[in-house]
């Protein structure tokens, strides 16, 4: 199945703030990287988002907080 490719950011000026841009940032990878979190894909959709237009520390920020999500979410199906 393909997926859509990776979308860049808004311009500066549509953000009102770097955590709104942080959390566009975030929803954007979200659907591509949960359901492949291997080290090589991760990489894959890093470089795929920077060549998009988002910045490597946006990015890196976005995905450790999607691998806490993940963490998180793992935990959570365990405990039920």
């Amino acid at each position: 199945m393909m997926r859509a490719a990776i979308i860049g950011p808004l311009t500066e000026v549509e953000y009102e703030s770097s955590e709104q841009r942080h959390a566009h940032c975030m929803e954007v990878l979200r659907d591509h990287f949960l359901e492949r979190v291997s080290t090589r894909e991760m990489l894959a959709i890093a470089d795929e988002a920077e060549l998009s237009g988002w910045g490597f520390t946006e990015v890196r920020r976005a995905i450790d907080a999607l691998v806490t999500e993940q963490a998180r979410r793992a935990g959570a199906e365990t405990c039920d």
